[in-house]
């Protein structure tokens, strides 16, 4: 059962900093151009903890890691950043415009929680994950023993009294503010006892799903284990828990986009004989259109035939446009791997990576895990003119997942491939930190 936690949140010094000129998008969303912005907006840009600038000068003793530590420590003397005097929970809105344009808000309240293994069944992943992040995330939890980011948590409360809680719960305001995406962030602190007591109370009989952090969860994971295992802890010790952001699945604000699959350093790769080959399971048809409505109109294609059932898919390579649409009555499981659960073989990704990649492209489970021949983006319109500058050799559009699939996933016990969901919008990183 997970055991969630209030927490001594260290937070901005709203009296030394623009929370708006400091706060940023997570790590694995941050461009190079993007970082070098966020350093220049501020000197105590967050960014400068969750993803410092490598130098060529870096050695063991002096490299990105050390940096930030060095960074937040500093901040910390100098009352940038203060730490809460008594532990809290925290309440977190979001407001934004869905890409359908659509005005929506979700809720979710930051706490700590037990790191459990997945094996125990009270927290389940949904994707699989890559080496490099895990590397890169490790080597900043054990040289700063914080928790910078969040992980964004799932749950299920069909009466939803957790959210009622939220709703009644007094609550001190900390932060409001809009960021480059016109999405609205408000952090409120919750620290009546009675009230904290509860909402943690009705969480423990809850299943959690990772919805964003796979990497985080699993080096901290990691770290505890090794610190166990080195003697260095005991079940207490702050190491045990690890921040996270917990929202219901009822949520109305829940939104997931596609990340699309950009084609690379294939040997060989022809269209025209992709094209063949996939005709045996595929219906094919071109897709035309003015080049700036291109992707506009083949997503809008691909989302009417999710919408009667069936699987969808976009190609773009060789500065032409195609549609792929499973044939009715094609038998997956005689095509691919069968140890695969239902609920993992008809994902439109699973469908992607196990036909599509692997079957015809040989872009097996190792190259999708290195990144070797395949790199993720969000935004379709990029799809293109990366094909059309030389840079890839095709580009492949989805529809995005859905919410059911990502429990029904979980609950299996199985993972998606890598990048199978993106949740819109991203949770500010710098709002609240953990340092145990």
């Amino acid at each position: 059962m997970p055991e969630l936690r209030p927490f001594r949140g260290i937070v901005y010094n709203k009296e030394k900093v623009d929370i708006a000129k400091v706060a940023t998008q997570p790590y694995d969303k941050i461009s190079p151009a993007m970082q070098e912005a966020y350093y220049r907006l501020d000197p105590h840009n967050f960014v400068r903890l969750i993803l410092n600038k490598t130098e060529p000068t870096d050695e063991p003793n002096n490299n990105r890691y050390t940096r930030a530590v060095s960074s937040f420590q500093s901040w910390l003397r100098d009352r940038v950043m203060v730490q809460d005097r008594e532990p809290a929970l925290y309440l977190y809105d979001q407001t934004f415009v869905s890409p359908g344009g659509q005005k929506k808000s979700r809720r979710g309240f930051v706490a700590v929680m037990r790191l459990e293994e997945f094996s125990k069944g009270g927290v389940f992943p949904h994707e699989k994950t890559l080496s490099k992040p895990k590397m890169d995330r490790y080597e900043l939890l054990r040289e700063s023993n914080t928790n910078f980011e969040h992980i964004f948590m799932l749950y299920r409360d069909e009466g939803m009294k957790v959210n009622a809680l939220l709703q009644s719960a007094p609550s001190d305001l900390l932060f409001e503010y809009e960021d480059e995406y016109r999405v609205s962030h408000r952090l409120s602190r919750i620290s009546h006892p009675k009230t904290v007591a509860e909402i943690c109370s009705l969480m423990r009989d809850k299943k959690l799903f990772i919805a964003d952090g796979h990497h985080r969860y699993e080096v901290s994971l990691n770290y505890r284990n090794y610190l166990h295992e080195k003697g260095l802890i005991n079940n207490e010790h702050g190491a045990n828990f690890r921040m996270a952001t917990f929202v219901d699945m009822n949520d109305a604000g829940l939104v997931i986009l596609p990340t699309h699959r950009m084609l690379k350093n294939v040997a060989g790769y022809s269209l025209k004989r992709f094209l063949a080959d996939a005709s045996a399971y595929f219906e094919v048809t071109a897709v035309a259109a003015e080049k700036e409505h291109l992707c506009a109109k083949l997503l809008g294609q691909m989302e009417r035939v999710a919408a009667a059932g069936r699987h969808a898919f976009g190609l773009y390579s060789e500065k032409t446009m195609h549609m792929l649409v499973l044939k009715e009555g094609v038998n997956l499981r005689e095509i691919v791997a069968a140890d695969k659960s239902d609920a993992v073989l008809k994902l439109d990704v699973s469908i992607l990576h196990l036909v599509l990649l692997e079957r015809f492209l040989g872009i097996g489970a190792k190259n999708l895990e290195n990144e070797d021949n395949i790199s993720y983006i969000r935004d379709a319109a990029e799809g293109v003119t990366g094909v059309d500058g030389g840079a890839y050799q095709a580009t492949f559009f989805l529809n995005p997942t859905k919410i059911d699939e990502v429990r029904g996933v979980a609950q299996a016990g199985e993972k998606m491939p890598q990048k199978s969901t993106d949740f819109y919008p991203k949770m500010s990183s710098g709002l609240v930190v953990y340092k145990f």
